[in-house]
């Protein structure tokens, strides 16, 4: 049987592995937007239909959802989730975390964004390092898996502007030597992480639609 505390694809279902109550099982049918959701006493876990990871923003969900609640991945839930990591996606995961604990620790001066009721840099960063780390202990492939279509962390992303031009961009809350970044924090960094290829949004600086061309290792 799989660990307790992990995501699993048996077949065409997806099982949650997790402790069942209420307040779970709200909030898994909220993220996923399932109606078929329940909880499979055999198997002890919530069980739904993998058709729901058709959508990017489920699969989105879902990873949060386990950095959330420390849940592991099957190598097969991965795939299909993009909750995964390779060689490559690795070096500018550790190289983001690296960076942000090296700000944080430095207490280089960092926007302050409570006056304007927002979440200070700071704690900002500090939540996005736990997110890499959560993210350090997904199922590592050799190379990017042919059939994920879906951003991953640490994935490297060809996008297309309106007016024609590419540029490839890593979802990054830091600068990174030798790349182009989206922020996490900002529209274009976070619609990117519901995305898979060949989807589009709209830029909030007046850029007009970019998508999504290519995901590469």
């Amino acid at each position: 049987m799989p660990p307790r505390k992990s995501i699993e694809l048996n077949h065409d279902d997806l099982l949650v592995f997790f402790e069942k109550n209420n307040e779970f099982n709200r909030e898994l049918r909220r993220l996923t937007q399932a109606t078929d959701i329940r909880f499979d006493w055999e198997a002890r876990a919530y069980r739904l239909s993998a058709a729901a990871a058709r959508s990017p923003e489920v699969c989105h969900n879902l990873r949060e959802f386990a950095i959330r609640h420390n849940l592991g991945f099957g190598r097969a839930a991965a795939r299909r989730l993009g909750a995964l990591v390779t060689r490559n996606s690795l070096s500018r995961l550790r190289a983001e975390l690296s960076a942000i604990e090296e700000k944080l620790r430095g207490g280089i001066s960092l926007p302050n964004f409570h006056a304007d009721g927002g979440t200070d840099m700071a704690e900002r960063l500090a939540q996005r390092a736990g997110q890499l780390r959560a993210m350090l202990s997904w199922p590592a492939f050799g190379v990017r898996p042919a059939e994920c279509d879906l951003v991953s962390p640490g994935c490297l992303i060809r996008v297309g502007f309106a007016d024609g031009e590419e540029q490839t961009v890593i979802i990054s809350a830091v600068d990174l030597p030798d790349y182009d970044r989206f922020s996490p924090f900002k529209s274009a960094g976070r619609a990117a992480a519901v995305s898979r290829v060949g989807q589009g949004w709209q830029m909030e600086n007046g850029r007009g639609t970019v998508r999504i061309l290519a995901i590469m290792d």
